[in-house]
């Protein structure tokens, strides 16, 4: 699980470190912001954990979370960026990612490797 939010938090980050780079802020107020962005960005991860719930099937091989992890955040910045969704649908955007990473544990990754 770790390794779906490394791979999720690496990708989100950089528009974090943008942002505060390019504000005049205090250096407590960069601290808070990126606590903040730890714990917000840990949300969507719960989808992961609820798929646990119900039974997924076993897990890949680490390298395959930390993939999906940055597919994922890739797939929820665009959102934004082609103004698919605006920044005050941010929940939107959390949703699509928690959907989507409750359906990432889903994908049979083995049989896919074993068959070509």
């Amino acid at each position: 699980m770790l390794n779906l939010y490394f791979g999720y938090v690496f990708i989100q980050f950089f528009p974090v470190v943008n942002k505060i780079y390019h504000e005049n802020i205090s250096a407590s107020a960069v601290l808070f912001s990126i606590v903040v962005f730890l714990i917000w960005s840990f949300i969507p991860i719960i989808g992961f954990l609820l798929s646990k719930l119900f039974r997924s099937p076993p897990k890949p091989p680490s390298v395959y979370f930390i993939s999906y992890g940055a597919l994922v955040a890739l797939i929820e910045i665009s959102l934004f960026y082609f103004n698919i969704l605006n920044n005050e649908q941010y929940v939107i955007g959390l949703g699509i990612s928690f959907t989507l990473f409750f359906i990432i544990t889903f994908i049979p990754v083995k049989s896919l490797i074993s068959n070509n």
